[in-house]
């Protein structure tokens, strides 16, 4: 992805955070405007690319709250 040069430098000085990690909570911002605005389908796809994201990730504790924004989306 093209955001990753850019990420990195950002966040080179905070530890603990990667360039994935970011870059979902990034998305996961984009569904929060959009759900709020009264997009469910673009929020929906805005989820379903941090799902996508998220299976690249070892650590699985996004995935929780990412089901979780997509039940609210769904219901």
């Amino acid at each position: 992805m093209q955001i990753f040069p850019y990420l990195k430098e950002s966040i080179s000085g905070l530890p603990g955070l990667t360039p994935m990690a970011v870059a979902i909570s990034l998305i996961s911002t984009d569904f929060i405007i959009f759900h709020r605005l009264g997009h469910p389908r673009t929020a929906l796809q805005y989820l379903e690319k941090a799902l996508e994201l998220e299976d690249c990730l070892e650590d699985a504790s996004f995935k929780a709250d990412t089901h979780l924004n997509l039940s609210a989306v769904l219901s």
